[in-house]
């Protein structure tokens, strides 16, 4: 499914938790930012490592949509309005950190 990053982050509990989102090598990960959301075992062979529309397109794997899902769940449990501003910096943060962001931290 091509979709974006924002769409990704305020449906996250609408999609498959055992998919991925795939975003772009080279460019800087926006709400507008076009991505791929689908299933990382939907390879056409056992050699291939990522789905075959990710590797064409020259996306990567971010994270699984579980761990979104997390991560949306965190600012809650903080008591933090996840509006589209803060889920996205939230998810920058867990991406680049491999932590939850601590609101008030950064």
């Amino acid at each position: 499914m091509n979709t974006t990053l924002g769409e990704v982050l305020r449906t996250a509990f609408d999609l498959p938790w055992n998919h991925a989102i795939y975003l772009p090598t080279q460019a800087e990960w926006l709400g507008d930012t076009e991505c791929i959301v689908q299933d990382p075992d939907d390879v056409e062979d056992d050699s291939a490592e990522e789905p075959l529309e990710v590797r064409k397109r020259s996306f990567r794997y971010v994270l699984d949509i579980a761990t979104v899902r997390d991560i949306l769940e965190n600012l809650r449990d903080q008591g933090v309005e996840a509006d589209a501003a803060m889920a996205l910096k939230a998810f920058r943060y867990y991406v680049d950190h491999d932590a939850f962001l601590t609101v008030g931290s950064g």
